[in-house]
C-alpha cells in the first residue's frame, strides 16, 4: 500500500487508517482508497471516522469531507493543501480558516498542478504559502504558535482597529517562535528521514 511504501522513508509512523483509531502524535494516517471518507470525530480524544458516504467534491476519500469534519476544533488545527487537480479541499480549508485554523498552501512554483491550492487561495482559505521543500518546516512553525497568542491579538485588534493586524500578528508570532526554538529543533530532528533514506 501507499502507507507501507512511505513508512520506511520518514521518521513518523505512517499507517493506513482504521475506523475508531485514535489520533496520536508521531503518526501519519492515510485514508483507504475508494470506499471511505476519512473524517475526524471526538473532542478530548480525537478518532478516525471512516465514513462510507457519497462523493464529496467529486472524490472519496475527500479532503473537503475531512476538513469540514474538523471545524468544531478548528482552533487546534493546522491544515495544508498540496498540488492537485480540481478544487477538493478548497472550501473545507476556507471554513477551517474562518473558524480559527492555521492554513498553508503549496506555492505555485513548486506545484505540478496548481489546482487545489489555487482555488483554496482564491476562496481565502490559505493563510500562507510555502515551497514544497519548506512545507514541513512551515507546518511545524504554525503548530508551535500558541493559540492564545492569536486569540489575544484578535481581541486587541477589535478594540484597536487602527493598528495594522499583520504587524501585530507577525511580532507576536516571532516572540512565540523564539520561546519555542529549542523545541522546534527537537521536532525537526524527530521528523527528518533517518540517515540514508529519501525524503
Amino acid at each position: 500500500s501507499f502507507a507501507a511504501r512511505l513508512n520506511p522513508l520518514v521518521a513518523p509512523e505512517v499507517r493506513l487508517a482504521v475506523d475508531g483509531m485514535p489520533l496520536i502524535p508521531g503518526q501519519v494516517l492515510i485514508a483507504p482508497g475508494g470506499a471511505y471518507h476519512l473524517n475526524i470525530e471526538g473532542s478530548s480524544t480525537l478518532r478516525v471516522n471512516l465514513f462510507a458516504g457519497p462523493l464529496v467534491s467529486g472524490h472519496r476519500p475527500s479532503v473537503d469531507s475531512m476538513f469540514l469534519s474538523a471545524r468544531h476544533m478548528a482552533h487546534k488545527v493546522v491544515a495544508g493543501i498540496l498540488t492537485g487537480m480540481g478544487r477538493d479541499g478548497a472550501e473545507g480549508m476556507r471554513v477551517l480558516r474562518e473558524a480559527g485554523a492555521k492554513t498553508i498552501g503549496q506555492s505555485k512554483e513548486t506545484c505540478v498542478v496548481f489546482g487545489m491550492p489555487r482555488v483554496a487561495g482564491e476562496l481565502g482559505g490559505v493563510e500562507r504559502w510555502a515551497d514544497l521543500d519548506k512545507f514541513g518546516q512551515e507546518i511545524l512553525q504554525l503548530a508551535e504558535t500558541p493559540i492564545g497568542v492569536r486569540a489575544e491579538c484578535l481581541q486587541f485588534l477589535k478594540k484597536r482597529p487602527q493598528r495594522n493586524p499583520h504587524i501585530l500578528l507577525k511580532a507576536n508570532t516571532r516572540l512565540a517562535i523564539r520561546k519555542t526554538l529549542s523545541f522546534r529543533r527537537f521536532l525537526v530532528r524527530a521528523l527528518l528521514p533517518a540517515s540514508g533514506t529519501q525524503s
